[in-house]
């Protein structure tokens, strides 16, 4: 619909005009009277020709008649019309209408458009209100009504691109199922943290910290696959994104600004795809944006302010939501809060913007390029002070590195202890004092768990059962620490034996010759092969975990950036493209 269609359809809501109704439409459909008061008062309101705005009334009849029967037959019969909106491979849009009962799997529907598109289901992807349609559901259950609007995103077909296209919707199963395994296994092993905006972690319970990291896992991926500029591939992530997101309180996402950055990139997309007009989700997804941005940095970035000390290249985010804020109203016929909106996001552009001389002068100082930009935008485009607050960022990184470091050493010395008598987490801290005054690494984890952490307790039963506690395996003894002279002084003692068989006798003493030759003249070999064996079983699924685990450092924590500002570095070169776009449309209004 054209803009001089917009703008008659507002004034004919207005006037509680149906165009669909006589004395302007017949029984049969066909153009009744149009009265001549009512072509001159809107001419007038408009400035249009008589000639144009006939023209424009008449094909808003047309389709205004066009529904009111669509309406009619889905009363009488619960066939619905649906507005299929179809972006194929080279991002151009056309809109097409399907029949069907809304009681049908959403796969009937998309057999239909394959088949008159003469593509491959498996081609196709349904979005309706913001959510992936899955094909074993009837739409009816999957919010799709009367008139809805659904888009269509086409992958390519030809024999290269078939292969390409199965590799993206292998690739989007293949992330999901790589971030559920990082969210299970690394929520619960406390290995991979989540934090807030100033970089420190974040202490959440498991359930919540699994949901999010494996929300979050899928927005990271579909963010980088967005600078690619591959739109469709990106919005299936970010919605995979999305859903998860959905699963965790409410309350946590209002406050943190990742939903609303997803919001964002999700409407990004739909804009980019020429889609952002026609989906009511997009609306939904800005306003949510919006909601928590202010809550999560106050309303008027004070909160931001306070904790970061600076509130600069967040604004580059309020940039492209009152950019789109603006397209969308544009679309929506309320154009003057859609000149608002662009006039705002143009002079926040306009103090965004970095220029090119600067940006190379600060990257030549041996900076990257995301740490110029986003600091000359911080200072306002001064060289000197964008340069001080680098060194001050990369100082603080440094800093919370060096103490993220130890963390993740007192996490991994946690491990190796265990837990007390009573399933309480040993005490490294005490641990390492019982170390300090030279307790022996395995006496002095026993002494606590025996006493469940009971600093003067583990003292007093040192004393007490030192012969017993003293000969304790080291718990940081790993089958790592064994060498090949310990392996081969065990063999000299007993004569041939199995390497794997002696490194696992030889962990399990921590090292200890004199030990695991006691052990064997007591036990028998043939009870530590039986050991041996059990733990056997169990190496093949953490091999099997390895082999996952390199996946995910492979395929996904590569686009997990380690920089807390990396969803801030955007150029804005694109944002400039539309804001210029729409401008000239508003002009011509």
């Amino acid at each position: 619909m054209d803009v001089n269609q917009e703008i008659l359809k507002k004034l004919l809501n207005r006037d509680k005009i149906k165009l669909w109704e006589e004395p302007y439409t017949l029984n049969d459909g066909e153009l009744g009277i149009l009265p001549e008061e009512l072509c001159s008062k809107y001419a007038a309101e408009t400035n249009l020709k008589t000639e144009i705005l006939i023209e424009c009334l008449e094909n808003l009849r047309q389709h205004s008649y066009k529904k009111f029967i669509a309406r009619k037959k889905f009363q009488e019969t619960g066939v619905a019309c649906l507005d299929i909106k179809i972006t194929d491979e080279a991002n151009i849009v056309k809109t097409e209408q399907y029949e069907i009962n809304l009681n049908n799997h959403a796969i009937d529907l998309k057999q239909k458009i394959a088949s008159k598109l003469g593509k491959d289901i498996y081609c196709l992807k349904m979005i309706c209100s913001g959510r992936l349609i899955e094909n074993d559901l009837s739409l009816r259950n999957q919010g799709v009504q009367n008139f809805s609007q659904i888009m269509v995103l086409i992958v390519p077909q030809s024999v290269s691109e078939a292969e390409k296209s199965f590799a993206l919707q292998k690739d989007v199963q293949m992330t999901r199922a790589t971030a559920e395994f990082l969210a299970d296994h690394e929520a619960a092993n406390a290995n991979l943290d989540i934090t807030d905006q100033n970089g420190k972690r974040l202490k959440l319970p498991e359930d919540e910290k699994r949901s999010l990291i494996l929300a979050m896992s899928l927005q990271e991926k579909g963010r980088t696959v967005l600078k690619r500029k591959e739109y469709s591939h990106s919005l299936m992530l970010l919605l995979e994104s999305d859903a998860e997101f959905k699963k965790c309180r409410s309350e946590l996402l209002q406050v943190a600004d990742n939903y609303a950055n997803l919001c964002l990139d999700i409407v990004w997309c739909y804009l980019c795809l020429k889609s952002i007009k026609d989906l009511p989700d997009a609306k939904q997804r800005l306003e949510k944006c919006e909601l928590c941005f202010r809550k999560s940095y106050g309303p008027n970035l004070e909160r931001l302010s306070l904790l970061k000390g600076s509130t600069g290249n967040e604004k580059a985010l309020y940039m492209r939501l009152h950019l789109m804020q603006g397209i969308l109203a544009f679309h929506q016929g309320f154009y003057d809060e859609s000149k608002c909106k662009l006039s705002q996001a143009q002079n926040e552009w306009s103090k965004l913007h970095v220029e090119d001389s600067k940006l190379t002068e600060v990257m030549s100082m041996g900076f990257t390029e995301r740490e110029a930009r986003l600091c000359l935008r911080d200072a306002e485009g001064n060289m000197n002070i964008a340069v001080e607050k680098i060194m001050q960022k990369r100082e603080k990184k440094r800093m919370r590195q060096i103490e993220a470091d130890k963390e993740d050493e007192e996490r991994k010395l946690e491990k190796l202890l265990g837990k007390t008598v009573n399933d309480i987490q040993i005490n490294a801290t005490l641990y390492k004092q019982l170390k300090g005054i030279g307790i022996p690494n395995g006496a002095a984890k026993e002494a606590l768990r025996i006493t469940n952490n009971n600093f003067d307790k583990a003292i007093q039963i040192l004393q007490e059962k030192r012969n017993e506690l003293y000969f304790v395996p080291d718990p940081e003894f790993t089958e790592d620490c064994i060498s090949t002279q310990m392996i081969e002084q065990l063999t000299n003692i007993l004569g041939e034996i199995d390497e794997k068989l002696a490194k696992s006798i030889l962990t399990g003493v921590g090292g200890s010759i004199e030990k695991a030759v006691e052990g064997i003249m007591e036990k028998g070999l043939g009870h530590f092969a039986c050991k041996h064996e059990a733990s056997t079983s169990k190496q093949a699924e953490k091999d099997e975990n390895k082999e996952m685990k390199k996946r995910i450092y492979e395929d996904l924590l590569p686009d997990i950036s380690r920089d807390a500002e990396d969803y801030l570095d955007l150029t804005l070169e694109e944002e400039a493209k539309f804001l210029e776009e729409y401008t000239k449309k508003l002009s011509l209004i």
